[in-house]
């Protein structure tokens, strides 16, 4: 889409993060709009940036409205963790304002197809995990496992511990949309305090046991991604969201049975191979499952340093 006359395109400058808000702050359009480029390009705080395009989305001068309707899409395609259904009204609401209703549909587009909302799953989400996990589980784990395998695993090692549902410690990431009926599951994973390394319901070893943060580690859970949203980032970003909500309850550690090939991603976040687990099926077969962990951020659990 072509930008109006009027406007020029603006390169992405890199503006230094501790000059961020005085940009914004000047009055200045250019500034400001250096500033919204530079912090969504390159800034670490997503909610910042997206909180200043959604100040700005209303300014009376249209290279900043123009500027804001356009970082909120980069935010969306650079796959920042923004809050989906609060930029789709403000950019539903940009589309009423002519000078930049062109570029706000396009923004929302970007939206709707490349950002990811997170939230806690819930029991009427049951239905959709059983059918999420198991596309992913044959859609993505065919190279690394047996077709016996992944018949005997479904259910049982690989699938849905309803468990964590009650206990709050279970997300899905789901395509945002004004329409609720119109979201779909992307991607689900989650965290518990028990004992419980990994399994479904009807998984082998359960133990219901509750963790003690202080010296125990939180198990990362049951993390799966269609196949529609492969290769998007979309596995780090929950897991991300998984380490953070278990810190918060005073976790320290993490440890999860991770399937074969889980084990190239969680290597790259500080994962530590511990064991290989051959778990007996019920059809004669054995899936293989790592044990890994991962100490305090930056730390392996040797203690030493880890490499990023």
């Amino acid at each position: 889409m072509s930008n109006p006359p009027e406007l020029k395109y603006e390169k992405r400058d890199f503006v230094p993060p501790d000059s961020l808000e005085d940009f914004v702050q000047s009055g200045d359009p250019e500034l400001i709009s250096k500033a919204l480029h530079s912090a969504t390009a390159y800034g670490d705080d997503w909610r910042w940036a997206q909180d200043q395009c959604l100040r700005f989305i209303t300014s009376e001068h249209l290279q900043v409205r123009w500027t804001a309707v356009q970082c909120l899409g980069d935010l969306a395609f650079l796959r920042r963790p923004i809050e989906a259904e609060k930029v789709l009204m403000a950019l539903l609401n940009a589309m009423k304002d002519p000078a930049i209703a062109g570029e706000a549909d396009f923004s929302m587009d970007l939206v709707k197809e490349f950002a990811l909302a997170l939230r806690l799953a819930t029991e009427e989400d049951i239905p959709a995990l059983h059918k999420l996990i198991e596309a992913s589980v044959r859609g993505l784990q065919a190279d690394d496992y047996t077709p016996a395998q992944i018949e005997g695993a479904l259910g049982t090692v690989l699938g849905l511990d309803t468990q964590l549902i009650r206990d709050g410690t279970y997300f899905v990431a789901e395509t945002p949309d004004l329409e609720p009926r119109e979201r779909k599951l992307a991607g689900c994973g989650g965290w518990s305090k028990r004992k419980t390394l990994f399994g479904a319901d009807r998984g082998p070893g359960r133990e219901p046991e509750l963790l003690d943060p202080a010296i125990d580690a939180a198990k990362v859970r049951a993390i799966f991604v269609h196949p529609d949203f492969a290769r998007r980032g979309l596995g780090s970003l929950i897991l991300a969201n998984v380490e953070a909500a278990a810190a918060d309850a005073g976790f320290r550690r993490y440890e999860m049975g991770s399937t074969l090939t889980g084990v190239p991603l969680y290597r790259l976040k500080g994962y530590v191979e511990v064991e290989r687990i051959a778990v007996p099926l019920a059809n004669g077969e054995a899936l293989p499952v790592v044990k890994m962990v991962k100490g305090p951020i930056g730390i392996h659990p040797s203690g030493a340093e880890a490499r990023h």
